[in-house]
């Protein structure tokens, strides 16, 4: 089933795939079967799958257990502060990294070993506190009118071996750290990490009542997992590892979810909204995105820290300046000798996905370049934005400059995609949100654009945004706040839209699913736009190539032109090229 998913063309579907369907086959039987049967099946499981995802991003998978044989204890690694990751760290950091959720900067792939315990145990408690489950506890030897008469009895035996696994389980659960109690008057405030209920309570259904808040816990498989995920001895191993490599750190948390407060001087947005937003969601629950898996593989590469992978006749040894190529990628993202026409035309591609979305809002968007270089263009420096909008009514933008403070309906914006990383690959600071939901490096590049255009702008009657977003996915405050608007805007034509053809009004859960829907579709279309901008830096051209093309291999020199990436020109050309 892997190797035929992996066939299919469009690698959000492939993704998909692998964490909606594939990942999770195995969760039924986790859950009807003891940790004793199920644990080395998950482990295999886990790598066949890690197996599937390496394929698609062209590395070789680890076992990602060796950590533990590297490092005995977070101690060991602070050893190597400041040094190289070796390559099979960097790969193993990697798959970490990929088992992450999305708001931390994963993409959610989950450990189906960390569910073996969490799923058994929970599915058993939740059994035990059925009403069915109740009666059969009460009076197992009672005859049961559902069962014909003659048929044999198996409930006796039945409680007495999960009895036992219960109590087998629980003791792996005290063992990271649950505590037990037999009502939740006796828990403690503040209460403990993880609160289970006494595994002999279970068998005696009218103690129950006296445990529906710690039962509501421990019968959630999904908070177990999280909590045995969180207490992983593995776990603390790899943040020490991030901790001694700052550029992997900073690139983690660069990634991670952004809780934004809603007030701004230029939005009329509700001060008092929190805007959710996941950089690397838009690989999971997008809408409207096309990177191809070899796009996927490189774009991949670079969020994960991977050495990126060959790129065929777009891989060369040096630069157009004579600068060595580096594996990360951090050169071909900076230099603007190599990334100069990629530079303009990823740009041009982010600006025009803006303006087909606020034209199917029925708003007026104009991105020529002559027209705004003729019309809109500062008189001194003939500099000017990206994109004109009229917002006719139904969005305004109004200008912070010193003694205006005026409100337009026709505004302009000018985008930039600044790399977090620089040349050098070390990172710039303040890449990422803090929890006041500020990020100075992006916030910054805004700043920047706003020096430039607002005030001019503003002597001409005309708003101006400022959008800045970084080439790993992560929008600016700014755009995160009109993207939001957007979707309010949405709701409001829908709302109409279904007024007028009188039909019944939606409730607030439908309106928030629906308005929720619209704003992720706007997210992976931007996302989509960032990626394919971030692969034309790093090819130096003015597309983002669909399939690696080996087709230049036969006229190159091929101990002139050795790669100085991951894979080989012979690997790569024995490679069966995708489909375009």
């Amino acid at each position: 089933m892997g190797l035929r998913v992996l066939q299919l063309y469009n690698s959000y579907t492939i993704l998909r795939i692998i964490r909606f369907c594939l990942n999770t086959k195995i969760t039924h039987l986790l859950r009807a079967l003891p940790p004793f049967l199920t644990s080395d099946f998950a482990r295999d499981f886990d790598r066949s799958i890690m197996s599937c995802v390496a394929s698609l991003l062209k590395f070789s998978p680890q076992d990602e257990s060796y950590i533990m044989t590297l490092f005995s204890n977070p101690a060991d690694v602070q050893a190597q502060h400041g040094e190289p990751l070796s390559a099979a760290l960097r790969v193993l950091l990697a798959q970490h990294q990929i088992r992450l959720p999305e708001c931390e900067g994963g993409l959610g792939i989950s450990s189906m070993t960390n569910a073996v315990q969490a799923a058994f145990y929970a599915a058993t408690v939740r059994f035990f506190d059925t009403p069915h489950a109740r009666s059969l506890v009460l009076d197992a030897s009672a005859p049961d009118p559902r069962h014909p008469p003659g048929l044999p009895r198996v409930l006796p035996a039945l409680q007495t071996n999960i009895s036992k696994w219960l109590r087998d389980t629980t003791e792996e659960l005290q063992t990271i750290g649950a505590e037990l109690y037999k009502a939740d008057a006796e828990v403690p405030d503040p209460a403990p990490a993880m609160c289970l209920p006494e595994p002999s309570i279970l068998l005696q259904p009218g103690a129950l009542n006296a445990l529906a808040t710690t039962l509501a816990t421990a019968s959630n498989q999904h908070t177990l997992t999280i909590w045995i995920t969180k207490n992983n001895p593995a776990l603390r191993i790899f943040q020490a590892v991030l901790d001694a490599s700052p550029g992997d750190k900073a690139r983690v948390a660069h990634l991670q979810q952004v809780l934004l407060k809603g007030q701004d001087v230029r939005l009329p947005i509700d001060p008092d909204k929190v805007i959710k937003f996941s950089p690397m969601s838009f690989f999971m629950r997008g809408h409207h995105c096309s990177l191809s898996s070899f796009q996927c593989s490189v774009y991949l590469s670079l969020c994960l820290g991977l050495p990126l992978p060959d790129m065929g006749e777009y891989c060369y040894p040096v630069c157009r300046c004579n600068t060595p190529f580096s594996k990360d990628g951090a050169h071909a993202l900076n230099c603007s000798k190599w990334a100069s026409r990629g530079w303009s035309a990823g740009h041009d591609g982010l600006v025009h996905v803006l303006a087909d979305e606020l034209r199917r809002l029925g708003l007026s968007a104009n991105a020529d370049p002559g027209l705004l270089r003729s019309r809109f263009s500062h008189v001194n420096s003939q500099k000017r934005a990206d994109c004109l909008v009229k917002g006719s009514g139904a969005l305004r933008v109004t200008d912070n400059v010193a003694n205006s403070k005026q409100s337009y309906e026709t505004f302009l914006f000018d985008v930039c995609i600044p790399c977090p990383v620089k040349a050098s690959s070390e990172w710039h600071p303040n890449t990422a949100y803090d929890a006041n939901g500020s990020n100075l490096f992006l916030q910054d590049a805004e700043s920047a654009k706003y020096s430039k255009h607002e005030a001019a702008y503003a002597i001409q009657s005309l708003g101006f945004l400022a959008f800045a977003v970084s080439s790993f996915g992560v929008l600016g405050p700014t755009l995160l706040r009109f993207l939001t608007l957007l979707a309010d805007l949405k709701m409001q034509r829908y709302s109409e839209f279904r007024s007028a053809l009188d039909l019944f009004s939606m409730t607030p859960r439908q309106h928030d699913a629906i308005r929720a829907q619209y704003l992720s579709g706007l997210f992976s279309s931007v996302g989509d736009a960032i990626a394919k901008a971030t692969i034309m830096r790093l090819v130096g051209r003015g597309h983002a190539p669909s399939a690696l093309s080996v087709r230049t291999f036969q006229h190159v020199n091929l101990q002139h032109l050795a790669p100085p990436f991951h894979y080989t020109y012979a690997d790569a050309a024995a490679a069966r090229p995708l489909h375009s």
